[in-house]
C-alpha cells in the first residue's frame, strides 16, 4: 500500500511539474504583515491547445500501425 502511494505521489509531482513548465499552471503568493497567500491558476486555453497537440501527434504516429483488414489486403493484390 505505502509503494501504490508512494507511486501516486511521484505522479502527481510529476504531472505537477510538467503542468508548471509549459504554462499550464501558474503559482502567485501574496503577503503582509499577519497573512501570507499562495494562488494557483489554471491556464485552460494552453491546457486544452497542448491536449489537442498531443492527440493529432499520437494519432499521426499511430495511422500505419493499425493491422489491415482481409478486404484491404485482397483489394491491392493483383
Amino acid at each position: 500500500m505505502r509503494r501504490l502511494f508512494a507511486f501516486l505521489i511521484v505522479i502527481g509531482v510529476g504531472i505537477g511539474v510538467l503542468g508548471y513548465y509549459r504554462g499550464w499552471f501558474a503559482v502567485s503568493h501574496t503577503s503582509d504583515d499577519h497573512e501570507a497567500g499562495i494562488n494557483v491558476t489554471v491556464d485552460k486555453d494552453k491546457l486544452k491547445e497542448d491536449k489537442e497537440k498531443a492527440t493529432q501527434g499520437i494519432r499521426e504516429k499511430t495511422r500505419g500501425l493499425a493491422p489491415k483488414s482481409d478486404k484491404e489486403t485482397d483489394a491491392q493484390d493483383p
